[in-house]
C-alpha cells in the first residue's frame, strides 16, 4: 500500500484558498499515514510579504503533519503564454518529484495542474485524482474573459475531456456537475467514481465568538451598526457588487440603522472602474487580516454574495459554509451550484431569482421575518453547515477515495 501523494495546485499556499480548502484535509489525512508533497504556484506579490525565514517556518509547520511544501513562481504575463510556461516548468518539477518519491497517488486541483500531470508517464505507477473545482472555461466566458467556442475555451474543454479519460477518480463540487458529467458518456467504458465534495468549512475556526471579541473587532475598524450585512471576497469579474449594493439600498430603506461591510483585499479602484460608489455613511470598506475573518463574519446579521450565474452549476462558494458555521443566514442568487436548494430547503437564508426592486423587496421581507427567529435560526444555520459542509465530512469523503485507490 503506497501512501505517498503528490498534490498539485495552481493556487498558492500564501493565498487564502489553500489554507481553507486544501491543507486542512491534508493534515487530517496525514493521520492515516499519508505522506504528501504539496506543489504550489506562488504569486510574486504574496512572496514579497514574507522573509525567507518566515517561508521556512511555514514549511516546517507543515512538515510536522507529514507534508513537504514545494513551490514555483506563478507567472501572469505575458497573458496565456505565461500559463504555458508554468505548465512546462510544473511538468519537469513534478516528473523529478515523481521519479524520486514514487507516489502512489497524484492529486490535481483543477485543469491546469491536471495538464501538468497528464504528461507524467503512468509507468511510474501512480493513481490519478482529478479534482475539477468547477467549470473553468464556462466561468471565464461568464466573466467576459473568453468567448464561448473560442480557441482557449476549446483548449480547456479538450484538456478536461482528456483528463476525464485518464483519471482514476473524479471529484466535483456539486451534484449538478456530477449529473452533467455522467450525461456526457465520458466514462461509459470505465468504472470511475465521481465524488461530490463541496467547499467545506472548519466549524471550530468559524464557530461562535464572544460579544467582547466581536465588539473589539468592529471597534478596530471604526464600525458602528445596529444591523449589518457583510460581503467577504473579491470585487472583480464574477461577483455582482452593483446588484448587492442595490439590494442593500432597498433593505436600508426598511431599516435606517442597517450598514454594509465589505471585506476584501482588492483596492477600491475596482469599484471606481465599475462606476460603483460607496456611501461612507452606510457602508464600510476594509482590508482585514486573514485571521480576523471568522470573528468579523460573526458580527453580521446576514451574509450576502451575488455571483454571475452563467453556467455556474459546478460552483460551491466557500462563503456559504463560513457564514452558516457562524450561525448567520445568507442572501444569495439562484443558479449557483447546489446552493439554492440547500438554503431554501433548510430555511437558512433567502434566494434572489431576479435582480429587480420588486424581487428585492419580497426577499427583504422574507429575510427580516427569518431574522426574528434569533437563536433558533443561528442553531439551524450551524446544524446545516455541520451536516453538509463541515471539514470532517469532506475529509471522510477524501479518505474513502484515497483508501480505494491505495488498496
Amino acid at each position: 500500500m503506497n501512501k505517498k501523494v503528490l498534490y498539485i495546485s495552481y493556487n498558492g499556499l500564501l493565498e487564502s484558498i489553500l489554507p481553507s480548502q486544501v491543507t486542512p484535509y491534508l493534515k487530517i489525512l496525514s493521520k492515516d499515514g499519508y505522506k504528501f508533497v504539496l506543489l504550489t504556484f506562488e504569486k510574486k506579490k504574496d512572496l514579497e510579504k514574507y522573509t525567507p525565514g518566515e517561508l521556512k517556518r511555514i514549511g516546517d509547520e507543515l512538515k510536522n503533519y507529514g507534508i513537504t511544501w514545494k513551490w514555483l513562481v506563478y507567472h501572469k504575463y505575458p497573458d496565456k503564454i505565461s500559463t504555458f510556461f508554468d505548465v512546462i516548468t510544473g511538468f519537469f518539477v513534478s516528473l523529478y518529484l515523481a521519479a524520486r518519491h514514487r507516489f502512489g497517488i497524484i492529486h490535481v486541483r483543477g485543469v491546469t495542474p491536471g495538464v501538468i500531470a497528464l504528461f507524467l508517464p503512468r509507468i511510474l505507477g501512480f493513481k490519478f485524482i482529478f479534482d475539477t473545482r468547477g467549470l473553468l472555461a464556462e466561468e471565464y466566458v461568464g466573466g467576459g474573459l473568453w468567448k464561448e467556442a473560442g480557441v482557449f475555451f476549446n483548449l480547456v474543454k479538450a484538456a478536461e475531456k482528456k483528463l476525464f479519460s485518464k483519471t482514476d477518480a473524479v471529484v466535483v463540487l456539486t451534484e449538478k456537475h456530477r449529473s452533467s458529467i455522467a450525461d456526457t458518456g465520458y466514462f461509459k467504458d470505465k468504472n470511475i467514481s465521481i465524488s461530490v465534495i463541496p467547499c467545506c468549512v472548519d466549524m471550530e475556526r468559524f464557530g461562535d465568538y464572544s460579544d467582547i471579541r466581536k465588539k473589539d473587532a468592529l471597534k478596530k475598524y471604526g464600525i458602528t451598526a445596529d444591523m449589518l450585512f457583510i460581503y467577504p471576497g473579491k470585487l472583480g469579474t464574477f461577483y455582482l457588487i452593483k446588484e448587492m449594493m442595490d439590494f442593500f439600498e432597498c433593505a436600508s430603506g426598511k431599516n435606517q440603522n442597517l450598514k454594509f461591510l465589505i471585506l476584501t483585499q482588492d483596492d477600491i479602484e475596482v469599484l471606481n472602474k465599475k462606476k460603483i460608489s460607496i456611501d461612507s455613511q452606510k457602508a464600510y470598506f476594509i482590508h482585514p487580516l486573514y485571521e480576523e475573518i471568522p470573528v468579523l463574519l460573526n458580527c453580521a446579521d446576514a451574509g450576502i454574495f451575488f455571483i454571475n450565474p452563467y453556467k455556474k452549476f459546478g460552483s460551491s462558494p466557500i462563503k456559504l459554509g463560513e457564514f452558516l458555521a457562524c450561525g448567520k443566514p445568507v442572501i444569495i442568487n439562484s443558479g449557483i451550484g447546489d446552493t439554492e436548494e440547500l438554503v431554501r430547503d433548510n430555511r437558512v437564508g433567502v434566494v434572489i431569482k431576479d435582480f429587480n426592486k420588486n424581487e428585492y423587496m419580497d426577499k427583504i421581507k422574507e429575510l427580516f421575518e427569518l431574522l426574528q427567529e434569533g437563536k433558533t435560526l443561528a442553531g439551524r444555520c450551524r446544524a446545516v453547515a455541520r451536516k453538509y459542509l463541515s471539514l470532517e465530512m469532506g475529509a471522510d469523503s477524501y479518505r474513502r477515495i484515497y483508501s480505494e485507490l491505495t488498496k
